[in-house]
């Protein structure tokens, strides 16, 4: 298992730690938040929090908008039917809506648990917490009413095909604890940023 400090000299180094395959991030919490005003965020919450994970993190998917990783220790898959936990961390907090007087409540991580029809790869979200940068819950959203497709290309295609047909993604790490993963995403993103920056300044021929 690699440790923070480990992706980041090798991030130092060479072009090691990256997604290699096509990648669109899910934004579902930003889009769900997002939406929500101070007087209807009650209504929105339902059960208790999501604790943060303390197992085995395992990188699945990342740009410059979020890194996910699938919780190892608790994603599991019994006969058709995979019970998928999801880490995420966001390159640019989400602030929540609230009133003028109110401290702002900024989403900077989340922790989501989805169940996939591995027959069908349809998905249903069964609960996701918001996070504090300290790891403070600030809000937890309700169960989707009914389960969907799964789109190429999100979390949740990477997830199923993970835990359905049993794909090792390439340039997977796995790290312990969200807090060791949320300094790897950092990481990453300072990576996808000087990267960036360098295309940007790169003369045109």
């Amino acid at each position: 298992m690699a440790s923070a400090a480990q992706i980041a000299a090798q991030a130092k180094g060479e072009a090691r730690i990256q997604i290699r395959t096509p990648l669109v991030i899910l934004a579902l919490l930003a889009q769900a938040l997002l939406t929500l005003a101070p007087a209807h965020a009650a209504t929105a919450l339902g059960p208790p929090p999501l604790p943060l994970p303390e197992g085995r993190l395992m990188l699945l998917a990342g740009n410059a908008h979020a890194t996910n990783f699938v919780a190892l220790d608790q994603s599991v898959r019994s006969g058709a039917v995979a019970e998928a936990w999801i880490y995420t961390v966001s390159a640019h907090p989400i602030t929540l809506a609230s009133h003028k007087d109110d401290p702002p409540r900024i989403v900077v991580q989340n922790f989501q648990h989805l169940r996939i029809d591995c027959a069908t790869h349809r998905t249903r979200r069964l609960r996701v917490t918001g996070y504090d940068e300290a790891g403070e819950p600030l809000l937890t959203l309700r169960p989707d009413a009914e389960a969907r497709w799964i789109d190429a290309f999100t979390t949740e295609h990477f997830a199923a095909k993970t835990l359905c047909d049993g794909v090792r993604l390439p340039g997977a790490y796995v790290v312990v604890g969200h807090d060791t993963a949320l300094k790897t995403a950092r990481v990453l993103f300072a990576r996808q940023a000087d990267r960036d920056g360098r295309q940007v300044r790169r003369p045109h021929s």
